[in-house]
């Protein structure tokens, strides 16, 4: 096993053996730790790599970049080809994980990374080496994804890990669309601006054409006011801990002053705001804000980032497409083409040929207007803060403020 690293990069390597080197790794202000895994190749023998894990996760609680070839896998279909994997071998790898906080990484490319290079029904393939990281490393680093590259000689793929804070910038021209945060709603002015904003938006036209007039209006100027009200929550947070430590060192002498008093409760309210903020982006119903959960909600809201963000689609001719600008247009000419119909003849012959099973009766049933009632019902029974329609408002925003909206759509 070998370890290179780049000029301005402050590593330190610790222990190491055949099996594992392990390192800790300061850059750009930040301080965590990699290891690079050969796990044991004789099954018999592998409790010893997890013990070895494990021993590893104990020095100490750095964010922790963990990778490399493990010799085992977690799941079936992480093989092609031979012999089933045992069971309890898996399991084992698994529990390994678990205790010592890593998580698998996933990865773009070829699903499996080693190869016996046999022919026929003799070839096993196995998806022997990933990446895997602690939630803290995640939180330093939630965009980090994994790639498996074809090498030449080796049996092996190589895993390029791309530890990534920030997306990679991509020019676009389309501008960034609305979003509505539910730690708005902890605002105290919140509601009262909104009604206010509906009100000087009123077009005077009625029905479902004048609400999405009026509310494109109004997304517009719940915007503004985030901007001018919030900023960044992230930003804010650090300005008011430097002045917290700036009232503490005056206050030093003459016991807690009340603009340190003042300072902790605008810092209680904020760290509120950044737990609703965590959840609705976390999608996590289950969970209740303001139960101390923003550490959580942060980890699963970088999860669904990452796992959502696209970094490129295959083009019809094998290449790949990475720029948002060729994605759009892959996507809309794939669908596009999808749902175009082709034409069809003989329809009417086969549709004569079928037993009517949905009487008049049942018909004039399903096909009845929607009570007033049935549209209020549905509304408050829709999940408040999931994923939000093409105007970035989810249903909680509509439930907040049906009573601007009734008259539209009843």
């Amino acid at each position: 096993m070998v370890l290179w690293w780049k000029q301005g990069v402050d590593v330190s390597v610790r222990p190491w053996c055949q099996y594992y080197i392990d390192a800790e790794i300061r850059a750009n202000g930040k301080h965590w730790r990699f290891s690079g895994i050969y796990g044991e190749p004789r099954t018999e023998l592998r409790s010893k790599t997890w013990d070895t894990l494990r021993y590893l996760r104990s020095q100490d609680e750095l964010p922790w970049l963990c990778a490399g070839d493990f010799n085992e896998v977690l799941f079936q279909h992480e093989q092609h080809g031979g012999n089933p994997r045992g069971v309890s071998n898996m399991v084992a790898f698994g529990d390994c994980l678990n205790d010592c906080n890593l998580s698998d990484l996933g990865y773009s490319g070829y699903d499996y990374t080693w190869n016996n290079k046999r022919e026929g029904i003799d070839n096993i393939q196995v998806r022997l080496d990933r990446g895997t990281a602690t939630t803290s490393f995640l939180g330093m680093f939630p965009l980090t994804a994994v790639e498996h590259i074809a090498t030449e000689e080796s049996d092996h793929m190589a895993l390029l890990i791309k530890i990534r804070d920030e997306p990679p910038m991509r020019a676009s021209s389309s501008p960034r669309g609305f979003l509505f945060e539910e730690m708005w709603l902890k605002y105290e002015g919140s509601d009262k601006m909104v009604a206010k904003a509906w009100e000087n938006r009123s077009t005077g036209v009625r029905g479902l054409e004048g609400l999405w007039s009026q509310l494109r209006e109004v997304s517009s100027d719940i915007k503004r006011w985030s901007f001018e009200t919030f900023g960044s929550v992230q930003a804010e947070i650090k300005r008011l801990r430097t002045k917290l430590e700036d009232a503490r060192a005056a206050a030093r002498f003459d016991g807690t002053s009340q603009e340190v008093k003042d300072i902790e409760q605008q810092l209680h309210m904020i760290h509120e705001r950044e737990e609703v903020m965590y959840k609705h982006r976390s999608r996590q119903e289950w969970l209740r804000a303001s139960d101390k959960n923003t550490k959580f909600f942060q980890n699963r809201a970088s999860h669904r980032r990452r796992k959502n963000t696209i970094r490129g689609i295959r083009c019809p001719d094998g290449s790949w497409c990475k720029s948002n600008e060729g994605m759009s247009r892959l996507a809309h000419d794939f669908y596009q083409k999808l749902y175009t119909s082709e034409g069809s003849s003989g329809g009417q012959e086969v549709l004569d040929l079928m037993q009517e099973l949905v009487s008049e009766e049942m018909n004039s049933a399903l096909t009845v207007t929607l009570s007033d009632k049935e549209i209020e019902e549905t509304l408050f029974q829709m999940g408040p803060t999931k994923a939000p329609g093409p105007d970035g408002l989810p249903a909680l925003f509509y439930q907040r403020h049906w009573a601007f909206f009734r008259e539209h759509v009843c």
